[in-house]
């Protein structure tokens, strides 16, 4: 790692290809920028790292805070303290990071290890997420296995697997959410539009302690306690106490345990 003082040019310049002179990559005191289009292929080891332009990593990388504002593709891992993805980020191997924010377009052909991640605008992931906090303000398409502590949604969210976490919470913003099965304590499931056109929720199984859920389509809901709200439909409906019910809601079949 660079440490306080001037970055050394012959122990930085020797990873990237074709670069005699360093009109495209600025060495400076705060960190390092890449801008112009550049293929690096050996190991990186830096700070900081702001990329404008766009650059293709073959190797490894490791970045204590990273910064995409251009385009950025990664063929191997990449590990940082802190990521923000202004611009098209594509990772085919995995992210290890300790907060990372999409403000534009992600692709993650591996799996996601992180603190807490955050999607404004699109990411789509085709392996597993793990993470302590989840919040998702745009869209995420996620093939693979989510773990959480907390998962918040305000935009839209399609997990083809199972969701694990401690508290799941949706506020649809009109466009349905979709998983097949979510095992959590507490799962709070609600519309930010009024009347809205579509389920805020479909999924297959929600099992948890607390379930909250209005305008929500679920095949089976086994809970300890539960609220069906407005605009729901549950097929089956297993729960420990005594269900409430409201009027607008639709409940096939209920079972006591």
């Amino acid at each position: 790692m660079p440490g306080d003082g001037p970055i050394i040019k012959q122990n930085t310049v020797s990873g990237f290809q074709g670069l005699s002179d360093l009109e495209s990559l600025s060495l400076t005191y705060e960190g390092t920028v890449i801008d112009g289009e550049q293929f690096i292929e050996e190991k990186l080891s830096y700070e900081n790292m702001r990329i404008t332009g766009h650059a293709v990593f073959r190797s490894f990388v490791d970045v204590d805070r990273l910064s995409v504002e251009g385009s950025a593709e990664f063929l191997d891992t990449l590990t940082c303290d802190e990521m923000t993805g202004y611009g098209n980020v594509i990772l085919r191997k995995n992210l290890i990071c300790g907060s990372a924010s999409f403000l534009g377009y992600a692709e993650v052909f591996g799996d996601v290890h992180a603190e807490t991640v955050s999607i404004a605008q699109q990411m789509k992931a085709y392996g597993r997420m793990e993470t302590v906090n989840l919040k998702v303000g745009g869209r995420l398409t996620l093939s693979g296995k989510l773990t959480a502590d907390t998962v918040m949604v305000k935009g839209s969210m399609s997990v083809r697997s199972i969701i694990r976490a401690i508290d799941v919470e949706y506020l649809a913003n009109g466009v349905a959410n979709k998983a097949v099965e979510i095992k959590a304590e507490t799962v709070t499931v609600d519309s930010a539009v009024a009347n809205p056109s579509d389920f805020a929720l479909i999924c297959d199984t929600v099992e948890c302690d607390t379930a909250n859920l209005a305008y929500t389509k679920a095949d089976y809901v086994f809970c300890e306690t539960c609220d069906i709200g407005p605009g729901s439909v549950i097929r089956v409906l297993e729960c420990h106490n005594e269900p409430k019910i409201h009027e607008g809601a639709s409940v096939g079949k209920i079972l006591r345990f």
